[in-house]
């Protein structure tokens, strides 16, 4: 039962960080090839997408306000 219990409060403690602290740069240890490292595996990817989709996010509002700025100057 520790097998599963301890991977299993690890993974709720690094979801629980992620929700208070929005730290996007935690990542979960993952050994195995069992459901609680597959879903280890999955909040790994997703955070990494998150990343990718904020990254997006930032170019295009640092793109739209530099275009905002040259449209303002003229």
């Amino acid at each position: 039962m520790k097998s599963i219990t301890h991977p299993l409060k690890t993974l709720v403690s690094l979801l629980t960080q992620l929700e208070q602290n929005k730290d996007m740069g935690l990542r979960a240890s993952h050994f195995g090839k069992d459901e609680l490292s597959e879903a280890t595996l999955a909040f790994n990817q997703l955070i990494k997408s998150f990343n990718l989709a904020l990254s997006g996010v930032k170019k295009d509002v640092n793109t739209m306000t530099v275009s905002y700025t040259h449209l303002r100057a003229h």
